[in-house]
């Protein structure tokens, strides 16, 4: 059968984008050359202690059994066999017991609580953002890393790389979310949702399975720019550790005369 043409579409339009990662310069900054491999930290390590906030809407009675019911169909079971079982959870009212309500609730919170333990790798879209070199570079000393999203690379899955949607508030998730026919609907809404003031970012992320470790570059590393005031000792280190790199552009950031604003321009 294939991949769903959805997935398909997403595929073709993610290929030869490029991400960008902006970085300070430290240690740990030479050994992503060095093992060609970057963080992936946990949502609760992001510098923003609101994200991956979440507002779980508890489910209702007509929630809850819709989620019982729609879930018994996913398993090839007939509505009718679903809701004769579901006689003994109703109470004297014919309403689902409380009980129930509570464990389908509990369940939810659960399978949020594990999505906490994915890593986020955060890029951005643009590489010549003064606020993004100010805050995440150590005031422009550092390096923005330039990938490009290739053929089977996991920056050209839209399944694990997807745009970030910015809200004035928390996202709400609901029970019925987890019936989506897209099954990453309820890790979209809690993975991809950010503050709205955090717009500018223009912010892509990437998630894997397994937070707080180091992971293999998800698409080929195309570029480095340098920043602004990066020190020169530090650009001979990196350009010498990526000298046998295929393909790599190395770059430099530069100051527009007489305006608020940066170029970059080749090395």
């Amino acid at each position: 059968m294939g991949l769903p043409r959805i997935v398909r579409i997403g595929l073709t339009m993610l290929e030869g984008k490029k991400f960008y990662k902006y970085r300070a310069i430290n240690d740990h900054t030479f050994d992503i050359f060095v093992k060609k491999q970057i963080f992936a930290p946990f949502p609760a390590d992001l510098n923003d202690p609101f994200d991956c906030g979440i507002q779980l809407e508890e489910a209702t009675h007509e929630e809850a059994v819709e989620f019982l019911v729609r879930g018994g169909k996913k398993k090839d079971i007939p509505e009718e066999v679903t809701r004769s079982n579901l006689k003994s959870y109703l109470d004297e009212n014919g309403t689902l017991k409380q009980e129930h309500v509570v464990d389908i609730n509990r369940a939810m919170s659960i399978a949020m609580k594990h999505l906490k333990t994915y890593g986020v790798i955060c890029f951005s879209e643009k590489p010549a953002d003064i606020l993004m070199w100010s805050h995440y570079t150590d005031n422009h000393k550092g390096v923005c890393l330039e990938f490009t999203a290739e053929k089977g690379s996991d920056l050209a899955n839209p399944i694990i790389n997807y745009k970030v949607t910015y809200l004035p508030e928390y996202p709400r998730l609901k029970i019925t979310d987890f019936l989506n026919d897209d099954p990453s609907i309820p890790s979209k809404i809690v993975m991809w949702s950010k503050a709205k003031i955090w717009e500018y970012e223009a912010e892509w992320r990437l998630i894997d399975k397994k937070g707080g470790q180091p992971v293999d570059f998800p698409g080929r590393l195309s570029g480095i720019i340098f920043g602004l005031r990066c020190r020169n000792k530090h650009i001979k280190k990196i350009v010498n550790l990526t000298r046998k790199f295929s393909g790599i552009q190395s770059m430099k950031v530069h100051q527009v005369p007489r305006r608020f604003e940066i170029e970059i321009k080749p090395l």
